[in-house]
């Protein structure tokens, strides 16, 4: 779906309090994005975004034309908010068309660089067996604020996990055998110019005792992974399995009724989206929810700290924390229109 905007520019627009119900949160300052032919995503979102370490918003968008708009917001808990752009050309070769970004833009921890990817399934013409994962990635400059890199690829580089280490290497991490022994993959991607470098399997284990994210232990590895290891400034095996943000105890701190979302970089705070199912298929083939808020909660003690309430089924509001001369902020998106709020 294409939704035809006019032009690619950040409008500033105050918040009117006559308009909102007296027990809302009240926003310090609201932003509308415009861009030019915005090709939607499967989610039906028109863009990706996240924060990076210095605390600008990075939003990333795609258009039909075969081209990719990075926006770089900074500002944006005053008044004058600023406003970055650049365009640079995005296909892949088989393909004429736009394709969508597929996953958040990824900045290393150094705040260097962000990589975008696309991932997009090509079925092949009337033959099943041809179907194939095919991706697009790019990794732009922050400092410079230009495309450092793009590269095409198929199958592991568009369908599995793309994360930085905690020292900061981009690494893939792949399912290499689904049987017993499981065996995982992780492969080190240099940047800028995102060359694969070596790759590292290792088995891992189930361990009952404990909780997710350490539920799976690893037990042997491969010959190449003490180098992996290595230019990965990683210290022990267990450091080489992929984890998203937030374990299980976080995301089960707000209840069955509320959606994990996004954990704060100092880990003190938690996002969620809550709501309630109204209609709920038992074999999980259809379903409705309606939400009705997104609640910010204190890590650990799972604490209230702010509540947005939401519109009926307002599956695409969600936010992003974000903190600046010592205060926390929630930046939270309506479709195309980003509010500010100073979290207490």
């Amino acid at each position: 779906m294409i939704a035809q905007w006019n032009r690619i520019a950040l409008i500033l627009a105050l918040p009117l309090a006559s308009f909102l119900q007296a027990q809302d949160p009240t926003p310090v300052a609201s932003w509308k994005l415009h861009a030019q032919n915005v090709l939607k995503g499967r989610d039906g979102l028109p863009f990706r975004w996240t924060v990076a370490p210095d605390n600008s918003i990075l939003v990333a968008a795609s258009a039909p034309q075969g081209q990719w708009t990075i926006i770089r917001l900074t500002n944006w808990e005053t008044g004058t908010p600023r406003a970055e752009t650049m365009t640079f050309p995005a296909k892949l070769p088989d393909s004429q068309a736009g394709i969508t970004i597929s996953d958040d833009p990824l900045v290393d921890p150094a705040g260097r660089y962000v990589v975008i990817r696309s991932a997009e399934v090509n079925l092949g013409e009337n033959d099943s067996t041809k179907t194939k994962w095919e991706a697009l990635l790019a990794v732009v400059d922050l400092h410079t604020f230009t495309l450092a890199a793009t590269v095409t690829g198929i199958g592991a580089l568009a369908g599995d996990h793309l994360f930085f280490s905690r020292s900061g290497t981009l690494m893939l991490d792949t399912t290499a055998n689904l049987g017993d022994p499981f065996t995982l993959a992780v492969t080190v991607i240099a940047l800028p110019t995102l060359d694969r470098g070596e790759t590292c399997e290792y088995n891992v284990r189930q361990n009952p005792q404990t909780e997710w994210p350490a539920a799976f232990e690893v037990t042997t590895t491969s010959s190449s992974c003490p180098a992996v290891m290595q230019v990965a400034h990683l210290s022990t095996p267990q450091e080489l399995t992929y984890h998203p943000a937030g374990d299980q105890e976080t995301r089960q701190l707000a209840g069955r009724d509320c959606e994990f979302l996004q954990l704060s970089r100092a880990q003190d705070l938690a996002l969620y989206r809550c709501g309630r199912d109204l209609i709920n298929d038992p074999d999980g083939f259809f379903g409705m929810t309606v939400w009705y808020a997104l609640r910010v909660l204190s890590v650990p003690d799972g604490k209230t700290v702010f509540s947005l309430p939401l519109w009926f089924y307002d599956s695409k509001s969600s936010g992003l924390f974000a903190r600046t001369n010592g205060h926390n902020y929630l930046v939270v998106r309506h479709g195309a229109r980003l509010q500010t709020y100073r979290l207490p």
